[in-house]
């Protein structure tokens, strides 16, 4: 009986966290082509993989919980953000054909989603917080690489 109880609360608690990943925010206020958004989403898709493996949950009833919405950047160059955008929506694909059926993956590639929160920019002029507000129930990560030099 006690093993059950065990088992129910683990699985309660990975249910939780998969949850708790589809509410991470990623922000990278110098997005460049956005390679680390890109990691970014991968991992958290891996976590989400290794909790539906635990939760026995089969490849043609997995679907990431994790939105491109959730992924912001600021750049400066319309090219480098324009790939950024391309670049998350790549990861997406290839995210869903490694942990999803490869066949629910292509028809989940279109209609492309939106990757808008990826920004034209200077990060030094723009507040931050009106790219990504912050938002109840969601936790924001910064991540990335700055273009600042000493305390200028």
């Amino acid at each position: 009986m006690r093993n059950w109880k065990r088992q129910a609360a683990i699985i309660r608690k990975l249910h939780v966290l998969k949850e708790r990943l589809s509410g991470i925010r990623v922000f990278d206020p110098a997005c460049g082509s956005g390679n680390f958004l890109v990691i970014a989403y991968k991992d958290i898709w891996e976590i989400q993989s290794e909790i539906d493996d635990r939760l026995k949950i089969e490849r043609a009833e997995r679907k990431s919980v994790i939105p491109l919405a959730n992924f912001y950047g600021i750049e400066n160059r319309d090219f480098a953000m324009e790939i950024a955008r391309l670049s998350l929506l790549i990861a997406e694909f290839q995210s869903d054909e490694i942990h999803i059926a490869q066949k629910q993956a292509r028809l989940n590639v279109l209609p492309l989603k939106d990757t808008w929160h990826i920004i034209c920019g200077n990060v030094l002029e723009k507040d931050w917080f009106d790219v990504c507000p912050p938002q109840n129930g969601s936790e924001n990560c910064i991540c990335g690489n700055s273009p600042y030099k000493g305390s200028t």
